[in-house]
C-alpha cells in the first residue's frame, strides 16, 4: 500500500479569491500560457467545494537569490488582479519551509485553511515552520 509520503514535493502553491468561473479560467490560462513556477510541477487542480485551484512542485520551484522568481506571479495578476496566491516552498532541501503571498490582501489566508490542511500534509509542512 502506497502512502502520499511516497512523493516528496517541493512545495506548493493556492489560488483564491475569484469566483468559480475565474478560477476555471485560471487554470485554462496556466495551461495555455505555459506558466510555470519551477522544474516539474502537476497540473493545476480546481477545487470548487473549497472555491480554491492548486498545484503542486515535484522538483523545485524557480529561484532568484533564493527567494521565488517573481514572473509568474506577476503574469497571473496582470490577468487576474484579485487573485490572491500563497507559495509554500523550500529554497532547498536542507532549508525551512517559507512562504510568501502575492495579490491584494493576501497574507491572509484564512479562508482557505480547510484545502490548505490536506496540502500541508501532502508536502510535509506543518505551518509555523516557516524560516524567521
Amino acid at each position: 500500500m502506497s502512502s502520499h509520503l511516497d512523493k516528496q514535493y517541493a512545495g506548493y502553491v493556492v489560488f483564491w479569491g475569484e469566483d468559480a468561473r475565474g478560477l476555471a479560467r485560471l487554470c485554462e490560462f496556466l495551461r495555455e500560457e505555459f506558466i510555470l513556477f519551477g522544474y516539474r510541477q502537476t497540473s493545476a487542480t480546481l477545487s470548487k467545494e473549497a472555491n480554491t485551484v492548486h498545484l503542486f512542485e515535484e522538483d523545485s520551484f524557480y529561484l532568484q537569490d533564493r527567494k521565488l522568481f517573481q514572473l509568474p506571479y506577476r503574469l497571473i495578476l496582470e490577468e487576474f488582479p484579485n487573485v490572491r496566491i500563497k507559495v509554500v516552498y523550500r529554497p532547498d532541501s536542507n532549508n525551512s519551509w517559507q512562504t510568501e503571498y502575492f495579490g491584494p490582501k493576501a497574507n491572509d489566508g484564512t479562508e482557505i485553511w480547510e484545502i490548505e490542511k490536506n496540502l500541508a500534509d501532502k508536502v510535509g509542512y506543518n505551518p509555523g515552520q516557516e524560516a524567521v
